[in-house]
């Protein structure tokens, strides 16, 4: 015991002395001189980019300024920037950091004056984007596309917007040998290429990103063709004729009376809900509607699109949504016989090219139409459309269209508009 307290007397005796000893001076560390500090980088931000960044500052009001150290990877990497202050444009420094794999990183900017004095540092954290980043991007798809013959333009119609997209760039040259590069924002849904040369080069387009909204670089995906002359597809030419087989070919009307082009005016009926009578006539501009037969047998029309082409797809709208006239069931036929079909021939040279059954779609129900539904908006303004592939596609100038049922579950229906598209070149 005497001993713990002899120890203990010694320790206080000791720490009394050491607090009575003059406290340092921090001169005595910088050899007598002030300690001084050059002017520290303020604001820093930076600018990501794939596998590189911008690292950003501002200079701060001490003018002898005239160096920049700037770490990263624990200071196991570094950059030095030198530059004369009394020439610079602004106050602001930007430095370009080359191979930076996809990335977070911490940095520290130190500044240093003239008299060789370094600055507090300024701590930045930055990021930048690579190949797992583009891993995730997806394109944006064409969910068609029609070639105008006569003034060459091209008219895309875009799938669903992406909303981290900053666009689709969409290259072209056109008839005058120019090279065009449009950058199509990403909300846009339709767009129009000016006098196209399909015979010179395909349209190309590329979905381009930019992971954050001030990324010096934006990253795209493969280049995707659309318009290779085999498979470039143009609307035929409008206006199409009803091809009338007397004793044949099943009656038809028009309401009104004079709306004898309502098939192909450009006017389709695109309102399911709610049902106005008045909406869809407005909408349509007129409509056809077969009357022969009643109830008892099918009905149908002849259409004739004027020449001989190789069919991509056939569109058809109706006029009554899903209710009355409306075909539920309907087949579709080319006319593969020589010349003019006649009507003593029936139904030989005759071949069903297609078939559509819309009561099959989940989105399409027969109501009362006193609410909205704007599933079965979409469907019934889209039309119904049957597609061909280049080798399956028929080659004919003679069509027929075959109502097996309407949704009152008798043959006669009505019809908005038809209309036909080509494969260009065959």
């Amino acid at each position: 015991m005497k001993h713990s307290v002899k120890i203990f007397s010694i320790c206080a005796c000791i720490l009394a002395c050491l607090s009575c000893a003059e406290k340092p001076d921090i001169t005595d560390y910088t050899h007598g001189y002030e300690l001084r500090y050059a002017g520290k980088a303020n604001n820093p931000v930076y600018f990501a980019g794939q596998d590189r960044l911008v690292v950003q500052f501002v200079l701060g009001s001490d003018p002898n300024v005239c160096k920049a150290l700037i770490y990263w990877n624990l200071r196991e990497d570094s950059i030095v920037l030198s530059f004369d202050r009394s020439q610079l444009a602004s106050d602001t420094i930007n430095c370009l950091i080359e191979n930076m794999p996809e990335n977070t990183y911490s940095f520290e900017i130190f500044t240093f004056d003239i008299y060789g004095n370094m600055s507090v540092p300024a701590y930045l954290t930055a990021r930048t984007y690579g190949n797992r980043y583009k891993s995730s991007l997806i394109d944006r798809s064409v969910n068609s596309y029609i070639y105008d013959e006569a003034s060459k333009n091209i008219t895309i119609n875009w799938g669903e917007h992406l909303m981290k997209s900053i666009g689709v760039k969409v290259e072209y040259i056109d008839t005058e040998n120019v090279q065009h590069t449009v950058l199509v924002d990403s909300v846009t849904n339709v767009t129009v290429l000016q006098s196209v040369d399909v015979l010179k080069a395909p349209v190309k387009y590329q979905t381009l990103y930019k992971p954050e909204a001030t990324c010096i670089d934006s990253f795209s995906l493969k280049i995707d063709t659309l318009c290779n002359v085999n498979t470039l597809v143009a609307e035929v030419v409008k206006p199409y004729a009803i091809c009338q087989l007397a004793g044949f070919d099943s009656e038809i009307k028009f309401q009104p009376a004079s709306a004898t082009d309502a098939l192909w005016n450009g006017k389709a009926a695109k309102t399911a809900t709610p049902y106005i009578y008045a909406t869809l006539n407005n909408e349509a501009g007129g409509w056809l509607y077969t009357e022969t037969n009643g109830a008892t047998s099918p009905t149908w029309i002849t259409l004739d699109i004027k020449s001989k082409v190789k069919l991509q797809r056939f569109k058809l709208n109706h006029f009554y949504p899903y209710k009355s006239y409306c075909l539920k069931q309907w087949e579709f036929y080319a006319y593969k016989g020589n010349g003019a079909p006649s009507a003593a021939e029936g139904w030989d040279n005759w071949e069903k090219i297609g078939e559509y059954d819309n009561s099959k779609d989940p989105a399409i129900s027969y109501n009362d139409f006193t609410g909205v539904n704007p599933a079965m908006n979409m469907v019934f303004a889209a039309g119904e459309t049957i597609v061909f592939t280049r080798e399956t596609a028929p080659e004919a100038q003679y069509y027929r269209i075959k109502g097996i049922s309407n949704w009152e579950g008798q043959y006669q229906f009505s019809l908005s508009e038809v209309t036909f598209y080509k494969f260009v070149f065959e």
